[in-house]
Parts: C-alpha cells; sequence; structure tokens
C-alpha cells in the first residue's frame, strides 16, 4: 500500500504530427474555386455548368470529410485505449476505498454504541445519588463523541459533570414541584377546596398563580351561593305572593250604594322561566367536587339537586 502511495507513475506522450500531401497546391484550387463561383452571375446559358460544378464540388467535399474522419479515429484511438486502461484502475481503487468506507462506519457506529453503553451504566450509578429515575434526563449527543471518553473507554471527569448537572437540574425540578404540591395542597384546604384537583398545577404554574386561581374560585363559589339564596328568595316571595292572590280571589266585596257582591279576580303573577338543562353526573366525591370548581371557574350558574 505504502509502495502504491508513494511511486510516481508517468505517462510516455508524443503528439503526433499530421500533415496534408501538396496542401498548398489544395489551398490554391480550393481558393480559385471559391473566388469564381462566389462572383458568378447565374443566367439560362450557365445553370447546367454550374449544376455540374456543384455536384462535382459535394464529391470533393465528401472525399476530404472522409480523410478527416479517419485520420481522427486513428489519432484518437490511443487515447481512448490509454483512458480505458486509467479508468479501470481508478476504479478498482474506488472500490477498495468505498469498502475501507463502510468497515469505518461500522467500527465507529460500534464505538458509538460503547459509549452510549458507558454513559448508561454511569447514569444509572448515578440516579440513586440525586434521587431521581435512571430515565429521569435523556442523553446529550455531546456526551456520546470519542472526546468526551478516556483512552480507557469511560466517560471523562467533564462528562460526568455534565451528567451530575443534567442531574442536580431534574432533582431541584422535583422538589421544587413536590413543595408547591404541599402549599397548594395546603391552602386549598384552608378554603375548603379539593387538594387534588389544585395539585395537579403544581408542574405548570408558579405557587402564588394557581393560589390566585384559587381564590376567584372561592370568590366565584360564594358569589353562586349568594346567587342561590337570592333566588330562593325570590322564588319564595312569588309562592307567598301566589297564595295572598289565592286567598284574595275568594274573598267577596259588597257594593255599599247597591247591596250587590262585587267580584273580584287577581291577575296571578307570570315567572319567566330561566333557560336550564338538566345533567345526572356520576363521580367520586374528589371529581364531583373538581367538577365544580371547574364550572365556578367558567362562571357557570348550577344548583346542586339532591346530595
Amino acid at each position: 500500500m505504502n509502495e502504491l502511495i508513494t511511486k510516481e507513475f508517468k505517462v510516455d506522450f508524443k503528439p503526433s504530427e499530421i500533415t496534408i500531401q501538396k496542401e498548398e497546391e489544395l489551398k490554391q484550387l480550393v481558393d480559385e474555386t471559391t473566388d469564381y463561383y462566389k462572383s458568378l452571375v447565374f443566367t439560362d446559358e450557365n445553370t447546367d455548368e454550374a449544376k455540374k460544378a456543384r455536384a462535382d464540388l459535394n464529391k470533393v467535399i465528401k472525399k476530404i470529410d472522409d480523410q478527416r474522419k479517419a485520420v481522427k479515429r486513428e489519432y484518437n484511438s490511443p487515447l481512448k485505449d490509454f483512458e480505458k486502461k486509467l479508468n479501470n484502475y481508478t476504479g478498482q481503487l474506488k472500490n477498495v476505498a468505498r469498502t475501507i468506507s463502510d468497515g469505518l462506519n461500522d467500527f465507529e457506529e460500534k464505538q458509538r454504541q460503547l459509549r452510549e453503553n458507558e454513559i448508561l451504566e454511569t447514569i444509572d450509578e448515578m440516579a440513586s445519588s440525586y434521587e431521581i429515575e435512571n430515565t429521569a434526563i435523556g442523553i446529550e449527543p455531546e456526551w456520546l463523541n470519542k472526546t468526551a471518553f478516556t483512552k480507557n473507554g469511560k466517560p471523562t471527569k467533564g462528562t460526568i459533570e455534565k451528567i451530575a448537572y443534567a442531574m442536580k437540574v431534574v432533582r431541584d425540578e422535583k422538589k421544587r414541584i413536590k413543595a408547591n404540591e404541599k402549599m397548594i395542597a395546603k391552602y386549598a384546604e384552608t378554603l375548603s377546596l379539593d387538594p387534588e384537583s389544585w395539585v395537579m398545577y403544581a408542574s405548570e404554574e408558579d405557587v402564588t398563580q394557581v393560589t390566585n386561581r384559587m381564590d376567584q374560585a372561592v370568590i366565584k363559589k360564594e358569589e353562586r351561593k349568594r346567587q342561590d339564596e337570592q333566588r330562593k328568595e325570590a322564588q319564595e316571595a312569588i309562592r307567598h305572593v301566589e297564595t295572598l292572590a289565592e286567598f284574595n280571589s275568594m274573598l267577596k266585596v259588597v257594593d255599599t250604594n247597591t247591596g250587590e257582591i262585587i267580584e273580584t279576580k287577581t291577575e296571578p303573577i307570570q315567572e319567566q322561566p330561566e333557560p336550564f338543562k338538566f345533567y345526572k353526573v356520576f363521580g367520586t366525591p374528589s371529581q364531583l367536587d373538581e367538577l365544580e370548581d371547574y364550572l365556578i371557574l367558567q362562571g357557570y350558574e348550577f344548583e346542586t339537586v339532591g346530595d
């Protein structure tokens, strides 16, 4: 192989010389013929001569062109043989280079897989120290670079520090969420809200945002309760008026002038019904409380029928 690289191969090439016998005489005849027919004026007397001259010229043109093609074939023949030989050589070497490239790619892929296995083992060993699952972090592409490993095939100190930092981020986030869940659950209990309906937001929102939403839920719940009480009072008042109207309808009024009994009629008060639909919802107490909180947050008005 080394000899093939260092060896210089040269090609002996001698340019061929192509000469035309009696070229000066040929050139003179061509020039004279060109000059003669270039200035010729065609008439009835010379058209036959011109046609014969044209046929003769075409024969000469074909003869000269055939000579050119024959010489070109002979001239190009060594070049074609030369190109064919060298193309065969380069083709063989390209096939070898391609085989080597495929082998290197396979080797690199196997090495990359070995490095990935080492990273996975390192993560397994370190995960418990950070109180996280070994699947809590993903493998960064740079951790698999050859430069991220020692000559012995183990992760470098810098690589281990990067893995440790990634685990620390996950651990701190996990602690933050857990702390938020505790604060949210405790605050929900003080507001008589279902904690399970609110701790789910601990990983998505800041504690302040969640508690503000809880406050709004309580306000809307109290407002709904107040509206329910007002509605019940209004309904009670309507029933009272209806009772009075029914009582008044049984009273008889006497005209003092004529002594006749005057019948009184009280128009019943028509209550305008509010649009509503009945839904029967099944679920655990926690689920029903969560649904109620959701309806409150969305601004719906509803009544609880039964226990």
